[in-house]
């Protein structure tokens, strides 16, 4: 994937949902699962918002997404750096889909 080959949604608030749809359908740390509120992952989200457009690569991207969780987290509970490598990809993916994120597939 290159830059010039796809774009960003330009209105925040779409981007956002982007990223809340990647990271709750993954629901890295499984918070979602146990009942925790819907907004449980905001600030991560938030952060994610801030560098997401930085990123063309899933890889790339994936380990920056693992980082955060793990500076809000910790190592032991953020888990698999491959969970935020799939968020990544339908992130990626996602932009370009006229309506929003394809479902995630393992």
């Amino acid at each position: 994937m290159n830059a010039d080959s796809f774009s960003w949604p330009r209105d925040p608030e779409s981007l956002r949902a982007l990223i809340r749809q990647a990271i709750d359908q993954a629901d890295p740390i499984g918070l979602l699962a146990i009942g925790c509120p819907d907004d449980e992952y905001d600030p991560e989200i938030e952060r994610v918002l801030a560098y997401v457009t930085a990123y063309d690569d899933p890889i790339a991207l994936g380990d920056r997404i693992h980082q955060t969780f793990i500076e809000m987290f910790d190592e032991r509970i953020a888990g698999s750096p491959e969970v935020y490598q799939r968020i990544a990809r339908q992130i990626l993916e996602g932009r370009e889909a006229p309506d929003g994120l394809p479902e995630a597939t393992d």
